[in-house]
């Protein structure tokens, strides 16, 4: 066989390899890993958390590189009624970004997220939470404050950039109530846009808007600089 078309047949042969091996991975990352990782949140909610947790659907799509969550559901400790919940959670990042020197996400859009708070007395649904994840005493409040300053120190001289974009939450609803006074109270259709958050010198605009459930709404907009503080 001439020597030109052997090593050409060569080549052919690692380019298909290379090829299948690329297709194989996506199909692992687009359906193995979505599937495993639902699996293994569901399964250790209750060992990180106290609570029990389900998610109807998890996907990733690697074309895109791109993340959605559906159906989320975190209940209180009686393991069936919801104390946080979204319909559905999408990322969306760019990761050719990272060769200028960013890590850009170009969209978080929260969809109808809801929360529901009591109080009993002193007591809320959410002490529990409380008393596994914040320190109780002073000395260990002191070593999370050192650990927090270490931290920003060391995130102040990330090799990159961060940049997120289009932050939307939409038609959230929280509810609150007070056992002891037997009151509820809703607030329905809350919503909030941040066209974009730079961790650099850049000015984060935030745009806030609130619609109440009884009428009326309020609607906030700020612009921070993290860099120097600014607003």
């Amino acid at each position: 066989m001439n020597p030109f078309i052997k090593k050409h047949h060569r080549l052919l042969k690692i380019l298909t390899i290379v090829f299948i091996c690329i297709i194989a991975l996506l199909i692992l990352v687009a359906f193995a890993l979505p599937a495993f990782a639902k699996s293994y949140i569901e399964n250790h909610s209750e060992e990180w958390t106290g609570r029990k947790s389900k998610i109807e659907a998890l996907r990733v799509n690697p074309l895109t590189a791109s993340l959605t969550i559906r159906g989320f559901t975190l209940f209180e400790k009686d393991k069936k009624t919801a104390f946080v919940a979204f319909k559905e959670l999408y990322v969306n990042t760019a990761p050719l970004a990272l060769i200028t020197g960013t890590l850009h996400v170009e969209n978080v859009h929260l969809t109808a997220p809801y929360a529901r708070v009591t109080q009993d007395s002193t007591v809320f649904n959410f002490s529990d939470l409380l008393q596994r994840f914040v320190p109780q005493d002073s000395a260990k409040k002191d070593t999370a404050a050192e650990d927090t300053a270490k931290t920003a120190e060391k995130g102040s001289g990330l090799p990159f950039s961060i940049a997120i974009d289009d932050i939307q939450i939409q038609r959230g609803n929280v509810v609150y109530e007070d056992l002891a006074r037997k009151s509820k109270k809703k607030k329905k259709n809350i919503g909030l846009a941040i066209p974009a958050v730079y961790f650099s010198g850049k000015n984060t605009d935030v745009g806030l808007h609130l619609n109440f459930g009884e009428g009326g709404s309020l609607g906030v907009k700020v612009s921070y600089n993290i860099a120097d503080g600014n607003f």
